[in-house]
């Protein structure tokens, strides 16, 4: 996968939280971080539950000072744009792709080979992919001490 693919798949506007409104965000917030795409369906308990878990971990690396970025790639594109934007406004302290916005979410589901949720794949401030391993990494490290979990955790570690 060449360096470009996240760069092209996410240039334009992203939905950014802050101070608990949801506002327009350039995609440059994701440049010289981390990003760790988190493909995600609302109606899907594994991926709420993951979520949780993700946030907890997100909040602590965030404020620490690390470079790092959560883009929350909405899978379902029957779930209508109006509550998906509820739920993220609830749920999400990340960035994401606009609800409504099924051809990008397509194409990044395509250039990353996801085939199911939920799915975390972590790439470097250069473009690269670190690991498709990324929820069992948080899984197994919720304190971020291997951040960027650039190799993934032993296969014995946890059942998902």
């Amino acid at each position: 996968m060449g360096k470009p693919v996240l760069k092209e798949l996410v240039k334009g506007v992203l939905l950014q939280k802050e101070s608990g409104q949801v506002n327009l965000a350039d995609a440059s917030v994701l440049e010289g971080k981390y990003v760790a795409l988190f493909f995600y369906r609302m109606d899907s308990s594994a991926c709420q539950e993951i979520a949780y878990k993700l946030k907890r971990t997100y909040l602590k690396l965030v404020t620490t000072g690390q470079p790092f970025e959560v883009l929350l790639v909405a899978t379902d594109p029957s779930q209508a744009p109006e509550a998906l934007m509820r739920d993220f406004a609830s749920n999400h302290p990340w960035v994401a792709v606009p609800f409504g916005e099924t051809a990008r979410c397509r194409a990044l589901r395509k250039a990353y080979r996801v085939a199911g949720v939920p799915k975390i794949i972590m790439v470097s401030p250069e473009g690269e992919v670190l690991s498709r391993q990324v929820l069992k990494s948080v899984l197994v490290d919720p304190e971020g001490e291997d951040f960027p979990w650039s190799q993934p955790p032993d296969a014995s570690c946890c059942c998902i």
